[in-house]
């Protein structure tokens, strides 16, 4: 988790992003729910005719690192990969950054190259403090709170929601279908003045309108 060290390089390196971000967290389902999130994106692009370039940072992988970052759909190749980390290697020699915050990084730099529209990230790990946080995000999803990774995020339900709700930026729109953790996530949503939609409330909504 170093959001610190990944906005110290994009300020140092003088890097903005050019295009509009959407982050996914949440204990489980984060990896699907990002991966649906993508597809839906890349479906309405082509009904309604809008090329829209759509990229992916996702984990974890199955085959090989390069399924992690993607644009409309496609992996990055090998030789972007290589060379993307050796720049940001070279542009960050004198930061502190682990292999995680390299890697949102060089995806970062790729979707800034290929001028992507709109990027999806999934969180690495709880929201506040990880290297994906550094993007300012138009969109937030949190989906299901549960406990995990205690010796960093806290074991509490509510020491957990408050690191994903850290995700939730000023004037942003935050989805979420996470039921326990909800009056944190509600509180920071506020503080944040986002617009926050429960889920749940529309799913029960639709099922109350089927019977």
């Amino acid at each position: 988790m170093s959001v610190k060290e990944t906005k110290e390089f994009l300020l140092k390196n003088k890097i903005i992003p050019n295009f509009e971000v959407i982050l996914v967290t949440g204990t489980n389902g984060k990896s699907s729910t990002s991966h649906l999130i993508n597809l839906f994106l890349l479906q309405i692009s082509k009904l309604l005719n809008l090329n829209l370039k759509v990229g992916l940072f996702s984990k974890p992988h199955i085959f090989k690192i390069n399924e992690r970052i993607k644009i409309n759909a496609k992996d990055i190749n090998d030789v972007d990969l290589k060379d993307l980390s050796n720049k940001v290697k070279k542009l960050g020699n004198d930061i502190n950054l682990n292999w995680f915050d390299e890697l949102v990084l060089s995806a970062i730099l790729y979707f800034i190259e290929n001028k992507v529209d709109v990027a999806v990230f999934e969180i690495g790990i709880g929201g506040k403090f990880d290297s994906t946080n550094a993007l300012d995000s138009i969109i937030n999803v949190i989906t299901y709170i549960g406990l995990e990774h205690t010796d960093i995020l806290g074991n509490s339900i509510r020491s957990i929601a408050y690191q994903k709700a850290g995700i939730i930026k000023n004037e942003s729109l935050t989805f979420t279908y996470a039921n326990k953790g909800f009056k944190t996530i509600l509180k920071q949503a506020l503080k944040a003045n986002s617009t926050l939609i429960n889920l749940n409330n529309i799913f029960e909504t639709n099922l109350l309108n089927l019977e």
